[in-house]
C-alpha cells in the first residue's frame, strides 16, 4: 500500500526578531523573520515544482512571537488600550493606529496557517494579549487556559480563555498514482502550565491552568466530532525527557504527556503528530528527539535562525482511519559561515516583509538610542573579578532599586515584600 504525504513547516520562539538586526549593538544578526520567509517561499515552490498539490504543505507557528527583542518592547510602549480590554492599538510616527500588533502581521505575511500563545505571550498582561490576537487572520490557540471564576471581566467561569483548537482543509498527495485526498486537521494548541508562576502579577484571580495532558485528552473526541481525521499537537512547553529522573513530576506539561494520550485504549496514540518549542532547540535526535511515544516530533530552533520541515507518509487504513508510516525530520538553517568564517544569512531577506515592519524596526532604533542616564566618569569592568568594581556595583544598585520598587507594587503577590533585595 502507498503512502500519502504532507509537509508541514515550522518557526518557533521568534521572539519578535523580525528584522535582521541587534538593537544592542546596531549590527545585523544574521537572522529574523525576513529571511524565513523566503526560506519558506523556496521550500514550498520547490514541493509544488516536484507535484504535489495546494494544501499539500502548511505553516505552523509554536508561540513566544511578540516578546523577546527590543522591537517587541518598543511596541509594548507604542500601545494604547482601549475603551474596553482586548481593544487596544498601535501607533508610531507615520503610521496610523492599527489593532493589529506588527509581530502577528509579519507572521501573515509569513504565511502562518496557526500559531499558538507561548509563555512569553503573557508577559505583558492579559490586556496587551488580548489585543494582539484580536485582529489575526489566523487562528491562536491556548487549549488548556480557563477563566478563574473570580475574573475582574466577568468571562464565563471556567471556560477557556482563548480558542483551543482549529480545524485546517488540507490535501494529501500519493506521488507514486498521484491520487489525492482532501482532509481536515485538528490541531489544538497548549502552553506550559508555568506561565501561572511566570507571569502570577497578570493572571492570579484572572486565569487558572490545566494539565496539558489532560486537556489534550478531553479534545480528542470533540475534535474528531468536528471532522478532524488527523489530530496535530502543538506544544509550548518541554518535550519530555525520558532520561530526567524527574520526569514523571512534570510529564503531564510536555509534549510527551501529549504523545501518551490514547483515548480509543488500543496502543495507538492519538495525536499523529506534534511540535514543540520553548526550550530553544531542534528536534534533530542530538538534545531533543524527533519522535516522542512513536509520534512525529518537531521542534526547531529559536529566533528566526531556523525553519523546521515535517514531512509525514500516511497510509488509510479499510476503516477509513489514517495512520503514520513514516516520518521525516529535517531543518533549514537561516544563517551559516562564508569562507572566511563569518557568520552571514543564507537567504535573501523578503522585501514585503521588510517594508512592513520598517516604520516599527527604525522607530525601535530611535528608542533604544535616547539617553536614560550620564556617568561623568570613565567606568570599566576589567577587573571585575578580582576587585570591587564600580560599573557592576552601579547596575547592582539600579537593579536593586528597580527590584524594590516592583516588589512593593506586586505586595498582593510576593508576600515577603519586606524582606531586603540582593
Amino acid at each position: 500500500m502507498s503512502d500519502y504525504q504532507i509537509r508541514l513547516l515550522e518557526t518557533t520562539d521568534t521572539h519578535a526578531y523580525v528584522e535582521d538586526y541587534d538593537y544592542y549593538t546596531d549590527k545585523p544578526k544574521n537572522q529574523g523573520l525576513v529571511y524565513v520567509k523566503t526560506a519558506i517561499d523556496q521550500t514550498r515552490q520547490e514541493w509544488l515544482d516536484q507535484g504535489h498539490p495546494e494544501g499539500s504543505i502548511l505553516v505552523i507557528d509554536n508561540g513566544d512571537a511578540i516578546q523577546g527583542s527590543s522591537l517587541g518592547n518598543y511596541l509594548q510602549q507604542a500601545y494604547t488600550p482601549g475603551a474596553t480590554p482586548g481593544t487596544g492599538t498601535w501607533t508610531t510616527p507615520g503610521v496610523e493606529p492599527t489593532t493589529k500588533i506588527p509581530i502577528y502581521g509579519a507572521l501573515e505575511i509569513l504565511g502562518a496557517q496557526v500559531s499558538v500563545l507561548g509563555n512569553h505571550e503573557f508577559n505583558f498582561g492579559l490586556d496587551y494579549l488580548k489585543s494582539s490576537i484580536a485582529d489575526v487572520d489566523f487562528p491562536i490557540l491556548a487549549a488548556n487556559v480557563f477563566n478563574d471564576p473570580n475574573n475582574s471581566l466577568g468571562a464565563p467561569a471556567d471556560e477557556p480563555t482563548f480558542q483551543q483548537y482549529a480545524i485546517l482543509d488540507a490535501t494529501l498527495y500519493n506521488s507514486e498514482t498521484q491520487e489525492t485526498e482532501d482532509v481536515q486537521i485538528g490541531l489544538a494548541g497548549f502552553v506550559t502550565e508555568d506561565i501561572m508562576n511566570a507571569d502570577a502579577r497578570h493572571l492570579k484571580g484572572e486565569v487558572y491552568t490545566k494539565p496539558i495532558n489532560e486537556v489534550a485528552a478531553e479534545l480528542v473526541p470533540e475534535m474528531r466530532a468536528a471532522g478532524a481525521d488527523l489530530l496535530f499537537g502543538l506544544v509550548h512547553s518541554n518535550h519530555g525527557d525520558i532520561n530526567d529522573p524527574a520526569l514523571p513530576n512534570y510529564k503531564h506539561d510536555t509534549a510527551l504527556g501529549v504523545a501518551e494520550v490514547d483515548t480509543d485504549l488500543d496502543g495507538i496514540p492519538d495525536y499523529h503528530a506534534l511540535f514543540g518549542g520553548h526550550e530553544h532547540k531542534r528536534s534533530d535526535n542530538t538534545l531533543v528527539t524527533n519522535e516522542l511515544n512513536g509520534v512525529p516530533f518537531l521542534m526547531s530552533g529559536s529566533w528566526g535562525d531556523t525553519l523546521g520541515v515535517l514531512d509525514l507518509f500516511l497510509t488509510k487504513e479499510a476503516n477509513g482511519n489514517w495512520t503514520v508510516a513514516n516520518h521525516e525530520v529535517s531543518f533549514i538553517d537561516i544563517k551559516g559561515k562564508n569562507e572566511a568564517n563569518e557568520t552571514i544569512p543564507l537567504f535573501e531577506a523578503n522585501q514585503e516583509l521588510r517594508d512592513y515592519i520598517a516604520p516599527w524596526h527604525e522607530a525601535t532604533i530611535e528608542y533604544m538610542g535616547q539617553e536614560v542616564a550620564e556617568i561623568s566618569n570613565p567606568m570599566t569592568s576589567y577587573f571585575a573579578h578580582g576587585f570591587d568594581d564600580p560599573l557592576l556595583e552601579t547596575f547592582a544598585e539600579i537593579q536593586i532599586a528597580y527590584g524594590q520598587d516592583y516588589v512593593q507594587k506586586e505586595d498582593s503577590i510576593f508576600e515577603a515584600k519586606n524582606l531586603p533585595v540582593l
